[in-house]
Order: C-alpha cells, then sequence, then structure tokens
C-alpha cells in the first residue's frame, strides 16, 4: 500500500527543506558577504585615518618644537641666573619688586630633571600679567608651571599689596 503524505507532513517538510536551503545558501555566499562588508569597514577607517595623517604629523612636529624650549642642555645655561637677570631687569623697568628667589629645586623623572624655579613678585596687576607673558613668550625663560596671586594687608602701613608667586620649570637630560 502507498501511503500519501498529508497536508501537516508537507508542510513540515518544505519548512525542514527551506530551513536547510537557508542553512546553506548563508553558509556559502551571505556568511562571506557579510564578512568582506565588515573587513570593508574596518579598512574604510583606516583609510580615512591614513587620509588625515600628515596634518597629524604635522601637528605632533609643531608640538614637539613648542615643547623644544623646555629642553635645555644641561652643560650650556645657568638657568637660575638666567631667570634671576632677566626678572631684576623686568621688575627695574616696570615697577615691581622681586620679593623672594629661592634656590631651584630638582626632581628626576625617568632620564630627565625637572628644575622649579619660584619668584615672588610684589606691584600691580598688570605689571604682573605682563613679566609672566613675557617670560613665556619673549625671554623664554621657561614653562610657567603655576601662578598665585594673593592680596596681602601690611600690618604696619595697614596697605593692601598685590603679591604674586610664580613656578617656572626647565627640563634637563640627566648627567650620565
Amino acid at each position: 500500500m502507498k501511503k500519501e503524505l498529508t497536508y501537516k507532513q508537507v508542510y513540515i517538510l518544505t519548512i525542514a527543506i527551506l530551513a536547510v536551503v537557508t542553512a546553506c545558501a548563508f553558509m556559502f555566499s551571505f556568511k562571506n558577504t557579510i564578512d568582506v562588508i565588515s573587513q570593508y569597514g574596518t579598512l574604510h577607517d583606516k583609510v580615512e585615518s591614513i587620509k588625515d595623517a600628515p596634518q597629524k604629523l604635522t601637528n605632533l612636529e609643531s608640538k614637539i618644537k613648542q615643547m623644544e624650549h623646555l629642553l635645555i642642555d644641561a652643560d650650556e645655561v645657568d638657568t637660575e641666573q638666567l631667570l634671576l637677570e632677566k626678572t631684576t631687569n623686568f621688575c627695574k623697568n616696570n615697577g615691581l619688586l622681586l620679593v623672594e628667589f629661592p634656590q631651584t629645586s630638582y626632581t628626576e623623572y625617568q632620564g630627565y630633571q625637572i628644575l622649579t624655579n619660584k619668584i615672588a613678585l610684589e606691584g600691580g596687576f598688570i605689571n604682573q600679567v605682563r613679566f609672566i607673558h613675557d617670560s613665556e613668550r619673549t625671554n623664554r625663560t621657561g614653562m610657567v608651571a603655576s601662578i598665585q596671586v594673593s592680596k596681602k594687608k601690611d600690618i604696619r602701613t595697614k596697605k593692601e599689596r598685590l603679591v604674586s608667586n610664580i613656578y617656572f620649570q626647565n627640563i634637563k637630560l640627566k648627567n650620565k
């Protein structure tokens, strides 16, 4: 006797065959296409990052040039003496008073020596700002690392005075 398949069995068999065909089609064609599309996206991002590489290189070179003025040769320059001379000259010409100039403090970090000088100035705010600007841009006596401006009242004279503590830093290669 022949058995004929019922509609339900034909339906289930059709679904099973369709699932197998879909799985085979995915394995052989769609999977490769999806992999290629994801690789294309990754490569496209790399190409975009490479396009502006010359600009990034130029920016890095300019940053290096900006930082080179901080790195000084250990044998050539006495930074403390140079800073003191430029500070006293500026103070004489602009009506500022050099209140404090302690010795340089030294810190070592990864083959470099960081020299920190503190300068305390008294005088008008505008002249103090000019000194800071002149030190950073014109004289290049070091990098201004920190500035603390405070108003102090003198008990004897009962006058207020403006005092700035300015910290300069220079970097030297450690002597080997």
